[in-house]
């Protein structure tokens, strides 16, 4: 029996020398199929294309390899030529191939993204063409091992917050039109590496005009909530996340004029600019809300922040790292404890190997793929200014004129918290952006005489205004607009 297989085998490779022999227009003519091409599909912990089980590389089962005969019919997903699935071993196999050059396609299944290897070719626009690999089969069997990385779905919830307790309630849901910044530390720090992320206005304009932005192929994304549902990154390759409330909202009415808080946004996260003049103007970074979970500050956190971690989430040897047990992550040493440390309240997430993924927010560990930021508008005063010829103090409809004056609210120490015109027309008037936890004292600017607060019981900054009413709203009540007519006494 060891005879038969030493002279089978002999013939075979005397076939394969004599093919190789022969002139090409025998060749063309006798073109036989007897060529294999097989290999593993594996999880490439180290993403570098090459499969090795010492380095926690793992075959992925069940999944499935289409054989194409040109580039295109591969790009396409079209008439595959044939079809297989990985086997428990994650081995693939095509046989009965004549001699040429082939192309696989694989890594489409959900939770699955592939890693660009030696052979991936290339688009017509001189990018990789992901998930696809060029084979020559011109030896009898052709090995060709397939690398994919796990990867995960974040969700981003940024919910109404009605009571302040930074949680989301059963009652409470997702508010629309609220965007979130999620930056992958790793493909941040490698844009800064190649020169920083080349950024087209136009292109960034027609992007937020459909509620969501990709900077640096997934390096930065801005998405934004809507019917009420929690953003999702599908395909969230393993690495470390930080997400915070955008000072913006992607909506069409709004995109010319926040362009300034998009470049606001990437100066601070590569730091190309000094952050003065967002401290100069810091309506460049203001939400309009209030984030409860975490509250935070953004200008001075997010530069400290990220000048900090891009610098050092190279030396961090993430891939080693987040092979391990997530605990391990945070006892690896003195780097990566300052990492989470130096966060701001943002979110701070990991996805490891496996496509786990975990809250690591203030060195508290936590497996979720779920990421809470709760808002609440901030405090309204509205109302009517009006001449109150009855003086009841209450607005009695048309009998009534509506005047124009200014309406302004300060807090304790004199300064003025906002201020507005009410038209003369309309006499209304509303104050927005007002702080919780707060005495806010409403002042009539107008020498005609009004139902004022006891001058006494006011601070020595107010003296000699004309209060006429003072407010205090906690963070932890529902409401969030108060409603106060200004009644005139006019002669």
């Amino acid at each position: 029996m060891k005879k038969f297989f030493k002279y089978f085998l002999l013939v075979l490779l005397g076939v394969q020398a004599a093919l190789l022999a022969l002139p090409e227009h025998v060749e063309a003519a006798w073109d036989p199929a007897i060529y294999t091409i097989s290999g593993t599909e594996f999880i490439d912990t180290q993403k570098n294309g090459v499969y090795n089980p010492f380095q926690l590389d793992t075959p992925v089962k069940n999944h499935t390899v289409k054989l194409y005969d040109s580039l295109a019919a591969a790009q396409a997903e079209e008439a595959p030529i044939k079809q297989t699935t990985t086997n428990a071993l994650g081995a693939y196999s095509f046989t009965k191939l004549t001699k040429g050059t082939y192309y696989l396609r694989y890594g489409n299944a959900e939770g699955f993204s592939p890693v660009k290897q030696p052979q991936t070719p290339l688009n017509t626009d001189g990018t990789a063409a992901m998930g696809i690999v060029e084979v020559k089969a011109t030896s009898l069997i052709t090995t060709v091992n397939l690398a994919v990385t796990k990867t995960a779905t974040l969700n981003f919830h940024v919910f109404g917050d009605s009571n302040g307790n930074g949680l989301m309630d059963p009652d409470e849901k997702i508010e629309n039109y609220k965007t979130v910044v999620i930056v992958n530390l790793q493909q941040a720090a490698e844009l800064i590496k190649n020169g920083g992320p080349q950024v087209d206005q136009s292109q960034l304009i027609s992007q937020a005009m459909k509620g969501s932005i990709d900077i640096g192929d997934g390096a930065i994304t801005l998405k934004t909530t809507s019917s009420n549902q929690p953003i999702q990154i599908p395909d969230a390759d393993s690495g470390l996340y930080v997400a915070f409330r955008s000072p913006f909202n992607l909506r069409l009415s709004e995109m010319i004029v926040e362009m300034p808080k998009i470049n606001a946004i990437l100066d601070i996260i590569f730091s190309t600019q000094d952050i003065g003049q967002f401290v100069d103007n810091p309506d460049l970074l203001s939400t309009g809300d209030i984030t409860t979970s975490p509250d935070y500050v953004y200008i001075e956190e997010l530069s400290n922040f990220f000048s900090f971690a891009l610098n050092q989430v190279e030396s961090l040897q993430l891939e080693q790292y987040l092979g391990e047990d997530i605990t391990q992550l945070i006892s690896k040493g003195q780097n990566i404890a300052k990492l989470v440390r130096n966060i701001p309240k943002m979110r701070f997430g990991v996805v490891n190997v496996w496509g786990d993924t975990y809250d690591l927010t203030n060195l508290q560990i936590k497996k979720t793929a779920d990421f809470y930021f709760g808002i609440r508008k901030h405090v309204n005063i509205k109302g009517y200014v009006f001449d109150d010829l009855n003086q009841d103090g209450i607005r009695n409809g048309i009998s009534e004129p509506l005047r124009s004056i200014t309406v302004t609210a300060y807090d304790k120490n004199g300064r003025a918290l906002a201020s507005v015109v009410s038209p003369p027309r309309s006499g209304t008037y509303r104050l927005k952006e007002l702080p919780y936890e707060k005495n806010i004292y409403l002042v009539a600017e107008t020498d005609f005489p009004v139902q004022a607060v006891d001058p006494e019981s006011l601070p020595a900054a107010l003296k000699g205004k004309q209060v006429v009413s003072v407010y205090h709203m906690s963070s932890l009540e529902p409401e969030w607009e108060i409603s106060k007519d200004i009644a005139l006494t006019v002669s």
